[in-house]
């Protein structure tokens, strides 16, 4: 990962902005950037020495700024302070896959917007090294509504590259509300935020898998008995 420009203000804890390179068998390169530890500056040539990573797994790459990097096979550091830097994916002989991230300096009011770890394409040196064997992670993603109708997705990511080879396309479902139409019904009675059983005016109104807006909850029916509904709460 990278960093634009060191910071210019005073924070506790580490900034860093490293771009992790495949290097050779099991030992990644620094190939960029600078990282600002409790007052110190380390550059790729001058850094603590970065240890070899685990074979035949994926591991996340933190430092801490006593001891230097290290390796955790769970992106959850060992102090609280120590920064992530990314991740490197090695088969039993090399590193295959590594991570990029970009860490935005300060805008005017000193605020930091991070980008979540993103895809990368694992590769060796004859190609792809693996395979998938089952369904790939949950993705996430961001959403932005710029006007006219046009509805933006961007960040689309994973947070491991386990069964992620064979993606090329995604499809999304996009549930929308007409709000120039009738409301399906209404409540009967009050119901609190964990109520399971909502009673309504007329059930006739609803259809089970049906996902419907309450103030400003998204609630998925399950179930209709009569004039009374079984929902999953919260369901966007």
């Amino acid at each position: 990962m990278f960093i634009d420009a060191p910071p210019n203000f005073e924070r506790s804890g580490v900034v860093a902005g490293f771009i992790l390179g495949p290097g050779s068998d099991l030992t990644p390169v620094l190939s960029r950037g600078v990282l600002f530890a409790q007052g110190a500056i380390y550059r790729p040539a001058a850094a603590p020495a970065l240890p070899a990573a685990p074979a035949a797994r994926q591991s996340w790459l933190f430092f801490n700024f006593q001891s230097g990097f290290y390796w955790a096979a769970a992106p959850v550091a060992t102090a609280p302070d120590d920064a992530l830097l990314g991740w490197a994916l090695a088969d039993a002989a090399r590193v295959i896959a590594v991570s990029r991230q970009r860490i935005f300096v300060p805008d005017p009011k000193e605020n930091i917007t991070v980008i979540p770890l993103g895809p990368v394409l694992a590769q060796a040196a004859g190609g792809p090294s693996f395979g998938d064997t089952a369904p790939p992670p949950e993705p996430s993603f961001g959403t932005n509504a710029s006007g006219r109708g046009v509805l933006e997705i961007a960040g689309l990511a994973f947070l491991t590259l386990e069964n992620t080879r064979s993606i090329g396309s995604a499809t999304f479902r996009i549930f929308y509300r007409d709000e120039t139409g009738a409301a399906s019904g209404d409540l009967a009675a009050d119901v609190d935020a964990a109520a399971a059983i909502f009673p309504v005016s007329n059930g006739a109104g609803f259809s089970a898998g049906g996902l419907y807006l309450l103030d400003a909850e998204i609630v998925q029916v399950t179930a209709i008995n009569g004039n009374n509904l079984s929902v999953a709460r919260a369901r966007l």
